[in-house]
């Protein structure tokens, strides 16, 4: 299941994590996340140690039956600017990086034939998947431990690996999650090497339950863009 993830740093799925502490909280947050059929928000990321862009901006599109949607915006110190999209349907699974101009292709229809629903994107629209967003690459399910609350959230600590995609060392770091009390979803992201803050995200912007309109999932890739359709390749490391 890690092996299609490498592709985005996004998400957080609550149905994944069998913690001890704040295991009544984590219940209730999940059944507050699949009881939305759709959402739209904004993210920052901020960097703070290199190779990360020192911020990127975004936005997130999911609806029940269009899939999700997924647009990031960097910008480097020396003025380089890229752009990351992410598209899942009950179809396909595409990513695409402006600085290579390369897209990344699985064909869903194909995977689900030969392998059935044996992994959660090959049904991104159902309930255990996309609804509740936000699915953090390497998280490590059995160290979710609840640290705590204020007024609006409840506060999560967890170990996590980076996706290898940032560039940054692959090793345990900490997380430290911000989760809605109302909605369930993830509103901020701390992840930590020790004391030192390797990078932040901050979620904003929510809407939920809402009508999105079908033309803000179909942006085109660039028409030279270069797309290579690892279909056959992933069902044979299968």
């Amino acid at each position: 299941m890690k092996r299609w993830c490498y592709l985005l740093i996004f998400a957080f799925l609550f149905s994944s994590l069998p913690a001890e502490e704040g295991k009544n909280i984590i219940s209730v947050l999940q059944e507050k996340g699949y009881s939305l059929h759709s959402y739209r928000c904004k993210f920052v990321m901020l960097g703070k140690v290199k190779p990360l862009p020192p911020k990127t901006e975004g936005k997130v599109l999911f609806e029940e039956g269009k899939g999700l949607f997924v647009e990031a915006v960097f910008m480097f110190e020396n003025g380089v600017k890229g752009e990351k999209l992410l598209r899942i349907t009950d179809k396909e699974f595409i990513t695409y990086d402006s600085l290579s101009n390369q897209a990344i292709k699985i064909d869903l229809e194909k995977v689900k034939a030969k392998v059935g629903d044996k992994y959660p994107f090959i049904n991104p629209l159902g309930r255990h998947d996309l609804r509740n967003p936000f699915i953090l690459k390497g998280l490590e399910p059995d160290t979710v431990k609840l640290e705590g609350e204020d007024k609006t959230h409840y506060i999560f600590t967890a170990v996590m690996y980076p996706d290898p995609s940032l560039g940054i060392a692959v090793k345990a770091y900490t997380a430290k999650l911000w989760v809605d009390k109302n909605s369930g979803l993830l509103k901020k992201l701390e992840v930590r090497e020790g004391k030192k803050v390797i990078y932040t995200m901050e979620f904003l912007n929510f809407e939920t339950n809402i009508t999105i309109p079908e033309e803000e999932f179909l942006r085109k890739l660039p028409e030279n863009a270069q797309i290579l359709d690892i279909t056959e390749s992933w069902l044979k490391k299968e």
